[in-house]
């Protein structure tokens, strides 16, 4: 084995790392959040909103990620080959938070697969890689209260603040819980 297998192998193997990382990201996303204690400006200045979001999906698959290698783990089922096991190659966050053993609701559903445009293009880049993918980015619609802007415009619509630390939170506790049982197993 080569020192950059040795050191992937240790890193992938260590659910903490998923979190630190994750934890870095949410800090990071939380900084672009403006008067959140407002009673009027319960989202994020729409300026910063495409990058706001990449960073909470990014930060929310490492901690879905971190908890899924923990369950592998616990039931010695991970062997790398210095690569990232197959089921975790995705930004799909429903898909990732239903593997991690997260229960989520309809709504919660719906400002993940939200987020996740944001993790693979919206966040990045001003098109996707085909056409057909846009669609998939206007498709949330959020409470009323939560609505900033009409969905046919095109022009950003905003997840409420405390939903966003919700998921996050949720996700958190649920890597150091799946992390804790492994320490004791």
């Amino acid at each position: 084995m080569n020192k950059d297998t040795v050191t992937f192998e240790y890193i992938y193997s260590k659910p903490s790392s998923w979190k630190n990382k994750a934890d870095t990201l949410a800090r990071t996303a939380y900084k672009l959040e403006v008067d959140r204690d407002k009673q009027d400006n319960k989202f994020v200045d729409f300026s910063s909103s495409p990058v706001y979001y990449m960073l909470i999906g990014f930060a929310l698959e490492n901690y879905y990620k971190g908890a899924i290698l923990a369950k592998l783990i616990k039931n010695s089922q991970i062997s790398t080959n210095g690569e990232l096991e197959s089921s975790l190659k995705t930004h799909d966050l429903v898909n990732l938070a239903k593997q991690a053993g997260i229960t989520i609701e309809k709504t919660q559903e719906s400002q993940l697969k939200h987020i996740t445009e944001f993790t693979i293009w919206k966040g990045r880049y001003p098109l996707p890689i085909k056409a057909s993918h846009i669609g998939g980015a206007m498709t949330y619609h959020p409470p009323k209260q939560g609505q900033k802007f009409h969905i046919v415009t095109g022009l950003e619509l905003a997840i409420p603040i405390d939903d966003v630390h919700k998921l996050i939170e949720d996700a958190r506790a649920n890597l150091e819980s799946n992390n804790k049982k492994i320490i004791l197993h």
